[in-house]
């Protein structure tokens, strides 16, 4: 018995040392950082794109530098993305855009973005309104501050949401929605008890976290990561619980239903366009999410551009593989799709 512990025991660290080494060559050899980094155009200032919850910091030129890409960015005095002082910042547009990162242009230039490439091919007036991070909740705040403190009047409003209703990942419109309604606080009368303990993390939360600290930790993970990244997206996302899906579905639907009295109150068309993820498309849920958003959606406005990245090619050639947006030729077949409708 005792020599069989030891013998487990040096096979143990054996392993430990192996990984050990394997992770300082890694270091050496292919050193990979994870998530992106902001600075100013010098490449070593900090910068903060975000001034606070709805604006994006204005007159602010920077650079998206992450492992996958350096680029160029520019937001106008009003806080749109930019370029500025062109069809990307008018005094009126003929279409504002809403959404998160994808709308934004997380990993693109600013001639790059979808908004931009859409509205240069229509010859269009427009407004990036795109926040990283947001949610829907976020997006229509965002929309509604504009409509209201700076009186814009939009022929058209296009919210982009990044969605998928078959797997739970950071970034999906789904949790961000849900992650953003808070709990509801308790009445003035009613007495807090002290030892009550905060409501844990489901598991799926927990493998999501657990996977960000060990990207943000480990090289050999994030080389690993970098090779596998399309199929690891697709085989282990976790599935929403049913009750989780079903909250996050209504939280949304809420959202669509305010877009849709801000349309009428302000007198613009929408349509609402769902840039899958790369696992929706590879694992063939896209329909499925497509088919769960027009169920919730007040209105049939809601357009999938899965179909701009199936015609040719694989579909995981037109996202970057350890961050996830979408490259510049996955952007220009997005937005020729949708100026093409």
């Amino acid at each position: 018995m005792m020599k069989t512990l030891k013998i487990i025991l040096l096979v143990m660290v054996s392993v430990a040392i192996a990984l050990a080494g394997a992770e300082g060559v890694s270091r050496l050899l292919f050193p990979i950082h994870y998530g992106q980094k902001y600075f100013m155009t010098d490449g070593v200032t900090p910068a903060q794109p975000l001034q606070d919850a709805l604006t994006l910091t204005p007159d602010l030129q920077y650079r998206q530098i992450a492992q996958e890409f350096d680029k160029p960015t520019t937001h106008t005095s009003r806080g749109f993305r930019g370029p500025a002082k062109g069809f990307m910042d008018p005094a009126q547009p003929d279409v504002i855009f809403i959404g998160d990162s994808m709308t934004y242009g997380i990993g693109l230039a600013d001639s790059e973005t979808i908004p931009f490439q859409f509205c240069q091919t229509l010859k269009l007036r427009c407004i990036n309104l795109g926040r990283p991070g947001a949610s829907t909740v976020t997006a229509l705040k965002v929309l509604e501050h504009y409509l209201t403190v700076y009186q814009l009047r939009p022929v058209k409003v296009n919210l982009m949401m990044n969605v998928m209703t078959a797997s739970l990942f950071g970034g999906n419109d789904l949790l961000d929605n849900l992650q953003d309604v808070s709990p509801i606080p308790p009445q003035a009368d009613t007495p807090v008890d002290p030892t009550s303990q905060p409501p844990s993390e489901s598991w799926t939360q927990t493998i999501l976290s657990y996977r960000t600290q060990m990207l943000e930790t480990l090289n050999l993970v994030r080389v690993t990561y970098y090779v596998l990244a399309p199929w690891l997206r697709a085989t282990f996302n976790p599935a929403f619980q049913k009750d989780q899906l079903a909250q996050a579905l209504s939280i949304t639907k809420s959202e669509l239903v305010r877009l849709d009295a801000l349309a009428r109150k302000y007198g613009f068309e929408y349509t609402i366009y769902l840039v899958h993820p790369l696992q929706d498309i590879t694992r063939g849920t896209y329909a499925r999410t497509l088919e769960d958003i027009v169920r919730i959606a007040p209105q049939n406005r809601v357009v999938s551009t899965a179909e701009a990245l199936m015609g040719e090619g694989n579909p995981s050639e037109y996202y970057y593989p350890l961050d996830g947006h979408v490259w510049p030729s996955g952007a220009e077949k997005i937005a020729a799709f949708m100026a093409g409708r």
